[in-house]
């Protein structure tokens, strides 16, 4: 089965009303391939990596604050390249340098989207150069566990579009009926999908993903 699926098989299996496995590689396929277009439509994944990660960024508009174009989980070490010889040489220190925002963003189910220069404490700034500010930890909107329910629901409501028309064409014994693309109303990033789906997209795009 593939990796990362913001809905599982059988949940899906049973929004399709088949009750039985024989199709199981089919649903698979639609929803990493539903999951996958979700990252790119709302700029964001909804998933994080098992080891940290370590990605750089430029802080172009603010020796203060840094916006990146990642969602962050936490954070394992913050680094800067402070002359710009490619060498993150300044390691911050949490708390005393540097916090993460929003402050509330974990406890209300959210990732963190900025990193702020401690005002009274912090004894850097964030220098201006190209990749200067390293940052390794944990990036992405949620765990795999702990995906919001209305991203469930939009990832099986692309992936009826994908599976259905593979779906119609088998022959499955013991299925009865298929719940495929009703009330399909709106046009989202080529696929059709019903009107809820734009809702869901509008509360969870980022900003930087594809806008229909």
């Amino acid at each position: 089965m593939s990796a990362n699926l913001y809905a599982s098989v059988a949940e899906f299996r049973d929004r399709m009303g088949i009750t039985n496995t024989e199709a199981d590689w089919q649903l698979d396929r639609a929803l990493q391939t539903a999951s996958r277009w979700i990252d790119r439509v709302l700029g964001r994944r909804f998933f994080t990596t098992d080891s940290d990660e370590i990605r750089y960024y430029t802080a172009w508009e603010s020796f203060y604050e840094l916006r990146p174009e990642d969602d962050i989980l936490s954070v394992t070490e913050l680094a800067t390249d402070n002359n710009g010889y490619n060498v993150h040489e300044t390691v911050w220190t949490v708390g005393a340098d540097y916090h993460l925002e929003p402050i509330n963003a974990l406890v209300n189910g959210e990732p963190y989207t900025a990193i702020c220069k401690s005002w009274w404490t912090g004894r850097y700034s964030l220098p201006s150069y190209t990749n200067a500010v390293k940052v390794t930890g944990k990036f992405g909107y949620c765990t795999l566990a702990n995906v919001p329910a209305q991203i469930r629901a939009l990832c099986m409501m692309v992936a009826e579009g994908e599976a259905g028309p593979g779906l119609s064409d088998l022959v499955i014994p013991g299925v009865q009926s298929y719940k495929i693309g009703n009330e399909l109303t709106v046009t989202v990033a080529g696929k059709n999908l019903p009107k809820s789906a734009s809702a869901i997209m509008d509360q969870y795009r980022r900003g930087v993903g594809y806008i229909a």
